[in-house]
């Protein structure tokens, strides 16, 4: 890829929370062509272990800008991806519409060397004949491995120090995980989600294990409560050198957890004085992640382009690109199903408590938000759907996002999670 095409890429799709495009990365730029509603297949081959991302981004004009193909379809792609090396079974899951995200899709796939990966491209519109350009990019990094119980999982290693093992416990307990190979003297490290940095403990050292089991290895344990089961946990586990090389991990359930504290839930109640609103004039657009939202006298302001707009909260309005609203979320489907995910329907009855969220940075303080949600969309226009924000609004929205911010953001990262959570719901009149 020439120094040029990487500039003119990361100059339109790079956010300023995203990078889809990684400049220290190996970046290559291919383009495939499609023929009316034919796909046409690659084959990627691992020749190194390590991050391989694909990214797709919208149709442009002569100019270089952004063009709607089909029904306020920005990019016209579809790409399919194939599971253990087959032509006929496509992971749906992976699967990237250029109506998504403004055109703008990636995909990472974790491979190890000698590793083949299927994926096709094909267009939404069938045409006859369309060009469609991605960007291929490789980058040396931590391999992961997902665990979810008791077994012995394998840690691989290539060219590099460092693999990471990801947890998602299914019941709650005691979890011990210990290596089994102290060749390399590994050592453990639980890192943050949220922050993608290692969580450390009162007296300023990272949490973890180094050798406390047999010989050089480590020997750490979790205790996993019960409202955490289905929570990821992140440990780096590191060797004392670059090498390519495999490191079995043991997980084994020890014993129950530690008593759960109890959960107390309280109901969030309107304490503002509420004002019935009229139809907004002006364009709705949604905060940007870089939008520095300001307090005065209890409402609150972004100012872009040097203009000043008030900041509304979308109630009844849907979120994002979601099928949903606050209004309408607890009614999409049943607690095992994310809102907007197939299989959700809607319905009049409440199917969920997803407006019951947790306090910022607590796990046994709740408030029910179903009831404030009800008075605040009586409040609002019809047509609008959204509400001046105000203290109350901010918490709320604050609280919420921290529980579900990945069922708004599209191709959510549980490492990276978006620094401006008031961005996912509120926005101005411009």
């Amino acid at each position: 890829m020439t120094p040029t095409d990487l500039d003119n890429w990361i100059s339109k799709i790079n956010g300023f929370d995203i990078k889809y495009i990684d400049e220290s990365a190996d970046n290559y730029l291919f383009s495939a062509d499609v023929y009316g509603k034919e796909e046409t297949f690659f084959i990627l081959h691992a020749e190194k272990t390590g991050e391989y991302r694909i990214t797709l981004k919208y149709d442009e004009d002569d100019n270089g800008n952004p063009v709607i193909v089909k029904d306020d379809s920005y990019g016209n792609y579809i790409v399919k991806f194939y599971v253990n090396g087959s032509f006929g079974q496509e992971n749906e899951n992976m699967r990237l519409e250029g109506n998504g995200n403004g055109g703008i899709r990636s995909q990472i796939l974790s491979m190890t060397a000698g590793d083949d990966f299927i994926f096709s491209v094909s267009s939404i519109d069938g045409r006859e004949h369309y060009s469609v350009d991605f960007v291929m990019a490789y980058a040396n990094m931590p391999s992961t491995t997902p665990a979810s119980g008791d077994e012995t999982y394998t840690l691989t290693y290539a060219d590099i120090d460092e693999a990471i093992l990801s947890f998602t416990p299914d019941k709650s307990g005691k979890y011990k995980i210990t290596s089994l190979s102290d060749e390399n003297d590994p050592k453990i490290i639980v890192y943050s989600a949220g922050t993608n940095s290692p969580i450390y403990n009162e007296d300023g050292t990272p949490m973890g294990d180094d050798n406390s089991g047999d010989g050089n290895n480590f020997s750490y344990t979790e205790n996993v409560q019960q409202q955490h089961i289905g929570i990821t946990y992140y440990y780096h586990i590191f060797i004392n050198k670059t090498a390519t090389t495999r490191l079995d991990v043991k997980i084994e359930r020890i014993g129950n957890a530690d008593e759960d504290p109890e959960v107390v839930t309280d109901i969030a109640k309107v304490e503002a004085t509420l004002v019935k609103q009229s139809k907004q004039q002006g364009t709705w657009t949604p905060l940007a992640q870089e939008n520095k939202v300001v307090e005065k006298n209890g409402e609150y302001f972004v100012t872009v382009n040097g203009i000043e707009y008030k900041v509304y909260a979308a109630i009844t309005k849907n979120l994002g690109g979601a099928e949903y609203s606050f209004a309408t979320i607890e009614s999409m489907g049943p607690e095992d199903v994310r809102p907007g995910d197939n299989g959700s329907s809607s319905s009049d009855g409440k199917k969920n408590d997803y407006l019951t969220v947790y306090e910022l940075n607590s796990s046994t303080q709740r408030y029910n938000y179903t009831d404030f949600i009800k008075t605040y969309s009586e409040y609002c226009d019809e047509a609008d759907g959204v509400y001046p924000l105000n203290g109350e609004l901010k918490l709320f929205i604050e609280r919420y996002m921290a529980n579900h911010w990945a069922d708004i953001v599209d191709e959510p990262d549980a490492k990276n999670p978006p620094s401006n959570m008031l961005a996912l719901a509120c926005g101005y009149f411009a």
